[in-house]
């Protein structure tokens, strides 16, 4: 199983986010576990994530978070994607993260 970690400013929006990735999840019987944070209090979360999504909110400390956590794929969703929560666009780009080997 996969583990995802969407992460946003507050950690609320994004958790609109997943309930919606969870139930497409359901629908294509994509075996993963979602979950959303603060960027702030990403330190803290007690998982460890395959992939780290990062909302439009923080989209702009990628590159930091790519420093910070170079032995994991951290990408930013598209603004557009978000706004629309379009969970079925997202998880196809969350899968195909998922399936790309780390540079």
């Amino acid at each position: 199983m996969k583990r995802i970690l969407l992460l946003c400013a507050m950690g609320m929006s994004t958790s609109l986010l997943v309930r919606k990735l969870e139930k497409e999840t359901e629908v294509e019987e994509f075996d993963c576990e979602i979950d959303a944070c603060s960027a702030f209090d990403v330190d803290e979360f007690p998982k460890e994530p395959d992939l780290i999504v990062l909302g439009p909110q923080v989209r702009h400390r990628l590159d930091e978070f790519r420093d910070k956590y170079p032995k994991k794929k951290v990408i930013a969703l598209d603004t557009v994607l978000y706004g629309m929560m379009d969970a079925k666009r997202i998880l196809a780009i969350i899968r195909k993260e998922l399936e790309t080997k780390a540079e």
